[in-house]
């Protein structure tokens, strides 16, 4: 059997962990500050027949935006009186209603939802479980097999690696198998996310100021991302902790097990046992170390105070030990989900990281720049948590059991925040119910375009990237931008996938 540690977890700052989906502005109404989502297919399928007569009338006729504001019309009658809806932040609010109310320049209105159970937010044990196998295999590969593998990347392709650091860190044989996998062993639970804990909030990109060592926002020209991501610390307001069950396999069933030996001359067990106490110490290494590059190199002043507090909420100290205080305090420090950057999720070999940067080439001199390993990257992904105050996404603290503070913790930022009110105060008052009229959608509909602008894109052997232009579903190329200080870049649109 395993032994189980039931832990607590509070979000240091804003966690998003997306379900490869996205609504359209065709498929959810603005109610005040609340997104509420709705199927446009249902609502035509209950409407009458004049209604979708009427519906087609305008599509017929190349009204798209007449044709989205009798969508939203039907779709309002199955929404008013349901679910409260979600929360919209001050920053997206604004850009979603100018999108909605006929401005399209301001943005294609996309919204990228958090992964669900059914009808509820969770977040999902696999985003623990990689974090943490990540942090083992960096603790367990040795410096001499770090070299030998680092020397055999000879050029940007990198799987082979990949998979030699999974087999020397995990002693897996070569031509793995998943039975001689010790993460086999770990299990940890999807934890759900009480109602009201999510909101939809406009994602930054910051460019680093290598001379102040802190990021410049915005270096996005114009492009949206609105995601649902979790209410955290950083956001100045009590969080009530998630609860988390982990379960990890006992020494004395994983020495039961190991007498079953081989099959057909082959190991059929895990060579290595996960043992509880070095899995949180590697985790804590790992992430401990990542805390303190991130905190060092892109947040200075305030933003870097801010960090500072949430450690200090917890009794800790961002100096060199860090690892060791979370150790001793019966800590976990973790970073999960989506925009927790590409050094969160690779392991060093020969002494550094290995991410991917692809070929470019600049318009106006003409001289193509061949495609590059890189050790870390220039721009970080955040989130305004308060006036001019911007935390990065994907901290999460988590505490064993008897051990964390009591209750919600709360961090106050009002000093490091931007003496300004925020974007919401003047259009909801506090005490003042929401009004119940829906902003209707005027975007185009779906299906026009191969990607739009904005998008987040995908692609095998590439990194991940931005959509800078909207993509016909005939081109052949496209622009992107992937948050290397280089602007806009061509590529194939061949293999390429959304996020």
């Amino acid at each position: 059997m395993r032994e189980r540690f039931t832990l607590r977890a509070w979000p240091l700052t804003p966690i998003h962990v997306g379900s490869g989906l996205e609504l359209t502005p065709e498929s959810f109404v603005l109610e005040g500050d609340r997104l509420r989502s709705f199927n446009p297919f249902g609502a035509l399928a209950r409407a009458s027949e004049a209604e979708r007569e009427q519906y087609r009338a305008l599509l017929t006729n190349d009204n798209l935006a007449n044709a989205q504001k009798h969508l939203a019309r039907l779709a309002a009658r199955e929404t008013r009186g349901g679910d409260q809806g979600i929360k919209v932040s001050g920053d997206s609010l604004a850009d979603l209603e100018k999108v909605l109310g006929g401005n399209p320049d301001r943005g294609t209105g996309r919204v990228q939802p958090f992964v669900r159970g059914g009808e509820t937010p969770i977040l999902p044990g696999s985003s623990l479980k990689g974090a943490f196998r990540t942090a083992w295999i960096s603790a367990h590969v040795k410096q001499a097999d770090g070299r030998r593998i680092a020397a055999g990347i000879s050029d940007t392709r990198t799987a082979r690696a990949h998979q030699d650091l999974n087999q020397v860190a995990l002693d897996m044989d070569n031509g793995r198998t998943l039975e001689q996998d010790p993460f086999r062993d770990l299990a940890v639970a999807d934890a759900a996310i009480p109602a009201g804990r999510t909101r939809f909030d406009r994602a930054t990109l910051g460019k680093r100021d290598k001379e102040l060592q802190k990021l410049n926002i915005d270096q996005t020209g114009g492009i949206q991302m609105h995601v649902e991501r979790l209410e955290s610390l950083a956001d100045g307001q009590p969080v009530e902790p998630l609860v988390i069950d982990i379960d990890v396999i006992s020494a004395k069933d994983a020495s039961e097990r190991a007498r079953q030996g081989t099959r057909h001359g082959k190991r059929i067990v895990p060579e290595t046992l996960i043992d509880a106490p070095a899995l949180w110490a590697a985790a804590n290494r790992f992430h401990a170390d990542l805390w303190l590059y991130e905190r060092g190199r892109f947040y200075a002043a305030a933003a870097g105070q801010a960090l500072d507090r949430l450690l200090a909420a917890f009794g800790l100290k961002g100096d060199p030990d860090l690892a060791g205080q979370l150790d001793r305090a019966g800590l976990i420090l973790l970073r999960v989900g989506r925009y927790a950057h590409f050094e969160s999720k690779s392991v060093k070999v020969g002494g550094e990281r290995h991410g991917l940067k692809i070929k470019t080439f600049n318009k106006q001199t003409r001289v193509e720049n061949p495609a590059r390993l890189i050790d870390e990257g220039v721009t970080r992904t955040t989130v305004q948590v308060a006036p001019g105050l911007y935390a990065p996404f994907g901290w999460l603290m988590l505490a064993l059991p008897g051990k964390g503070p009591n209750g919600a913790p709360r961090v106050d930022f009002a000093d490091l925040a931007r003496a300004t009110a925020p974007t919401t105060a003047a259009r909801v008052p506090a005490g003042r119910p929401a009004p119940a009229a829906p902003v209707q959608a005027t975007a185009a509909l779906a299906g026009t375009f191969r990607f739009q602008k904005g998008d987040r894109v995908t692609h095998p052997d590439q990194d991940e990237a931005t959509v800078v232009r909207s993509v016909g579903l005939n081109d052949s190329k496209m622009d992107v931008d992937f948050g290397f200080g280089d602007g806009a870049e061509p590529v194939s649109v061949e293999g390429w996938r959304k996020a």
